[in-house]
């Protein structure tokens, strides 16, 4: 769990350059992923915005514009409920993730497959430069 919250984090940060307290959506079933992705966007300090599975068309659709996610990342079980307020996203939005655990899928320009992306990413600990505020304590 520890490596591949660790690719997350790094992947995260550098692809899409995420910071603290931005937010990313997860949409995706109860799967060993789930709380791997949580952790690593944790450790950049970005929010993640859990997003009930049961949830179609317009009460999913405003879930992921209320929690002013930059990014969704589903599970491919939830791409057809995706597909179908994809279009009507906030444009604030930006690239849609998709796990996939399907090896031969291929990533697209809105849409990339996250562990295919993970497998060359480095799983060493995330560094974030630290910055110490003028009473010497370290401010992330």
């Amino acid at each position: 769990m520890e490596l591949y919250s660790n690719r997350v984090a790094n992947y995260f940060l550098t692809k899409f350059n995420l910071k603290k307290g931005d937010c990313v959506a997860l949409f995706m079933e109860n799967q060993p992923e789930n709380p791997g992705i949580w952790l690593g966007l944790s450790k950049i300090g970005v929010i993640t915005a859990l997003i009930n599975t049961n949830l179609k068309n317009e009460p999913l659709l405003h879930s992921i514009n209320v929690a002013k996610a930059k990014y969704v990342i589903y599970g491919s079980s939830l791409t057809n409920s995706i597909k179908t307020v994809e279009n009507e996203l906030s444009k604030d939005i930006g690239l849609i993730v998709n796990l996939n655990d399907d090896e031969t899928a291929q990533s697209d320009n809105n849409h990339i497959v996250l562990n295919l992306a993970l497998k060359t990413v480095s799983n060493e600990p995330v560094k974030i430069n630290e910055k110490i505020n003028h009473d010497g304590i370290k401010l992330l």
